[in-house]
């Protein structure tokens, strides 16, 4: 595809269909890689461990990104920028360029800070393509603003390839300013993934992480929980902590209460608030235990809530919600009705946790 095409202005295809044939051009540009070795959109995953073009996840959210960067390794742009929000793989994305430019370059050209840069306290072969990440953090001053115009215009005359991530919403005319022939250079964009792609992101995270997650809280995590990248690495790594499996119902109420302090961002989170609202309209009397018991046991050792938070939502003493969890608990090891009692409550939780 790109031996073809010079200049990305000539894609006329939907950015899904781009995507998936941007994939597929990433994994023949990179030897094999197993299931370790398969790292993610955020800059945050994998600190320290090789990355390639075959090591990203493509999606419609990057797939400009990928495309221009592709273009700038393989040789086909030498000026090329990465504008996207924080967290969201920018970096990634240039290391995959430097791994690709290691192929043919000597030594291999890295990635280093804007600021780094201009400073002059990492100064190296002047020929190599260069790769600045943060280049905003130069933009904010006049001085450095004017001193790193001047110094890309050097090589946009002189032709040295260069490489430039700058974090922002968006491509804004304010960083055209800044860029000598601003027509020369090839701008890829990255957004913020729509939930269906975070899914995608959460599933290669947790695969890299040994985690094996219901879709239920798959979907969870990737609708409800805020942040970027780097929120949804700590949240797997949270989990992580507590054991690999998380891929029935059990196993997604708990990790949805281990992951309250990553869902506090979210105006619409609130799992004690959702659980007294299943329990009112569940009948638990078809079970023969009482609905009290049965949501201080869900809460506390279902969920691995708080036990003064279960408290206070309930509007009970600490020591009663635990009596109420115990009660119920000895019960629950005697008793098939109890056990299925908690297996119908805790899918009824779920199932609504989870959007349409």
């Amino acid at each position: 595809m790109l031996a073809h095409e010079t200049s990305h202005y000539s894609f006329r295809r939907t950015r899904r269909a781009r995507a998936r044939e941007v994939y597929v051009s990433t994994l023949a540009l990179s030897r094999p890689l197993t299931n370790v070795e398969r790292l993610t959109l955020s800059q945050a995953a994998h600190e320290g461990s090789p990355r390639s073009f075959g090591s990203l996840a493509v999606l419609p959210s990057n797939v400009g990104a990928v495309e221009t960067a592709l273009h700038f390794a393989s040789g086909l742009n030498t000026f090329s920028v990465i504008v996207g929000p924080s967290g969201w793989g920018k970096t990634h994305v240039l290391e995959c360029a430097s791994e690709k430019l290691s192929q043919r370059w000597k030594p291999v050209p890295l990635v280093m800070s804007a600021t780094e840069w201009l400073s002059g306290s990492n100064s190296g072969d002047s020929t190599l393509p260069l790769l600045l990440d943060d280049v905003q953090e130069l933009t904010s001053r006049p001085r450095s603003r004017i001193q790193l115009r001047l110094a890309l215009e050097r090589r946009v005359r002189s032709g040295r390839p260069t490489m430039l991530a700058f974090t922002a919403a968006k491509k804004t005319r304010h960083l055209s300013a800044i860029l000598p022939c601003a027509r020369d250079w090839m701008i890829g964009t990255i957004s913020v993934p729509a939930p269906s792609e975070r899914m995608l992101i959460i599933a290669q995270l947790a695969e890299v992480h040994g985690l094996s997650l219901s879709s239920s809280l798959t979907r969870v995590i990737a609708y409800k929980m805020r942040g970027n990248g780097r929120t949804l690495v700590g949240a797997l790594r949270r989990l992580r902590l507590h054991g690999p499996l998380w891929n029935d119902v059990s196993g997604t109420l708990r990790a949805c209460g281990l992951l309250e302090p990553f869902f506090a961002d979210s105006g619409t989170w609130d799992l004690r608030g959702h659980i007294l609202s299943v329990a009112r309209n569940f009948d638990a009397s078809r079970f023969g235990v009482p609905i009290a018991d049965l949501v201080a046991f869900t809460m506390l050792r279902e969920a691995a809530l708080c036990e003064a938070d279960v408290a206070r939502s309930l509007s009970i003493e600490p020591g009663e919600a635990y009596a109420r969890c115990a009660r119920f608990e000895r019960q629950y090891k005697t008793s098939e009705n109890a056990l299925f009692a908690v297996r119908s409550f805790a899918e009824s939780v779920v199932e609504g946790l989870v959007p349409e």
